[in-house]
């Protein structure tokens, strides 16, 4: 994309995307049950590294599944900044202390995509600094959808299009949507970043969506936006 940037023959035009990459936890699990580890993780991640070197540039950070410019959007919603200390805090509450050998040890599942695969590395590299060892699971694309529909997962990275009716979000989010029933727990995030929910965060999605104002109120939604980019031909 740089080399149609810097070419004067043409003219480049980024406009904001739907598609958005997410984190999800497994909220059965002992470990990620524990809303403190959520958040640690959460803040743990540098959301904005990811979009600037796995995304290239083509990629903003989000606190929402809709992009810029979309009718039901909201603004000012609670955040989760890349900070390792207060991550390392959040760990300590939760009785984690870290040693030598790290706090404790997630698998983290992912396809063979190549694009994939790199912002899951940048994030184990992430989550090692505060001590939490991560284990890169990776299958064929048909074999990872299998694993985690099974809800054999501790946490994955995946993508989702963009929607344009809130009202949908009812169909992917409420857990009595979700299958296995009351095994798994749905959580977002979007291009190169991540966010998790509760039980009680998808009922507070399912009645935002149905007033079409779905600003998943999730105790930890981090994501990341990405920008769409095309290029046209100019007469010199």
């Amino acid at each position: 994309m740089n080399e149609f940037a810097k070419n004067p023959d043409f003219k480049v035009t980024k406009t904001p995307g739907s598609v958005w990459q997410y984190l999800q936890f497994n909220l059965h699990d002992p470990i990620l049950a524990k809303k403190e580890v959520r958040h640690a993780i959460a803040y743990a991640i540098d959301r904005e590294k990811i979009s600037r070197d796995a995304m290239r540039g083509f990629a903003v950070p989000s606190d929402t599944m809709f992009g810029q410019g979309h009718w039901a959007r909201a603004e000012g919603l609670p955040s989760y900044p890349f900070d390792p200390k207060k991550a390392n805090q959040l760990l300590d509450q939760a009785g984690y202390k870290n040693g030598p050998q790290g706090r404790f040890a997630l698998k983290f599942k992912t396809s063979n995509d190549a694009e994939a695969l790199l912002r899951v590395q940048m994030m184990q590299q992430m989550l090692q600094q505060v001590g939490i060892n991560a284990s890169i699971e990776q299958s064929e694309f048909g074999t990872f959808i299998e694993a985690i529909g099974k809800g054999n997962f501790q946490m994955y990275s995946l993508s989702r299009n963009g929607i344009q009716d809130p009202d949908f979000l009812y169909v992917i989010l409420f857990s009595k949507n979700t299958r296995p029933r009351d095994r798994t727990a749905v959580s977002t995030q979007t291009r190169g970043s991540m966010s998790c929910s509760s039980a009680a965060a998808r009922r507070s999605i399912a009645r935002n969506a149905s007033r079409s104002t779905t600003r998943c109120r999730n105790i930890c939604r981090k994501t990341c936006r990405s920008s769409r980019s095309t290029t046209r031909s100019t007469r010199r």
